[in-house]
C-alpha cells in the first residue's frame, strides 16, 4: 500500500511541476510579446526628434559640356532643419569616373553644407548621367542624388 501511494504522490509532484514550468514559459511569452511594442513606441517618439536634409536640387542639369574641361566640379548644397544634428555616413557613386567629398562632421540644425563631387569627363561622350546614393541619420536615411548632361 505504501508503494501505491508514495507512486500517487510523487505523479502528483510531478504534476504540479510541470503546471510551475508551463506558467514560468507562459510569463515569459507574455513579457516577449509586450516588449517590442514597447521599443515602437519609443523609436516613434524619437522619430519625431529626427531632422532632415533639405536639397537645394537633388537633380542637377549641367546642359552642354566641353570634352576639353578635363574634371568638373558639382556641388549639391543642402540644409539641416531639425532638433538634432546629421551625420552623413557614405556617399556612393555609380562609376568610377567622380570622385566625392563631404563633412564628415555632423551637420547642425538650421546650418548649411554640401556634397562636392569631381566628374572627369575624359572617355566620356555624348550624354551622361551620374548618379549618388546618399546615406545618413536624417529621417530619410537614403537618399539619391543625380546630375547630368552632354558632352561636346
Amino acid at each position: 500500500m505504501k508503494r501505491n501511494c508514495r507512486k500517487y504522490f510523487c505523479g502528483y509532484r510531478h504534476m504540479q511541476k510541470n503546471v510551475y514550468r508551463h506558467s514560468l514559459v507562459g510569463l515569459l511569452l507574455l513579457i516577449l510579446c509586450i516588449f517590442p511594442y514597447e521599443g515602437r513606441a519609443q523609436r516613434f517618439d524619437d522619430h519625431k526628434k529626427n531632422s532632415q536634409i533639405v536639397w537645394d536640387n537633388k537633380v542637377l542639369d549641367l546642359k552642354d559640356v566641353d570634352s576639353g574641361k578635363g574634371k568638373i566640379v558639382v556641388e549639391f548644397s543642402f540644409i539641416v532643419k531639425g532638433e538634432v544634428p546629421i551625420i552623413i555616413h557614405n556617399v556612393e557613386a555609380s562609376c568610377g569616373c567622380t570622385k566625392v567629398e563631404w563633412s564628415k562632421k555632423p551637420v547642425m540644425p538650421n546650418e548649411r553644407s554640401k556634397i562636392v563631387v569631381y566628374f572627369n569627363t575624359k572617355g566620356e561622350k555624348d550624354h551622361f548621367d551620374k548618379s549618388f546614393i546618399v546615406e545618413s541619420s536624417s529621417v530619410k536615411s537614403v537618399e539619391l542624388l543625380r546630375f547630368k548632361g552632354n558632352i561636346k
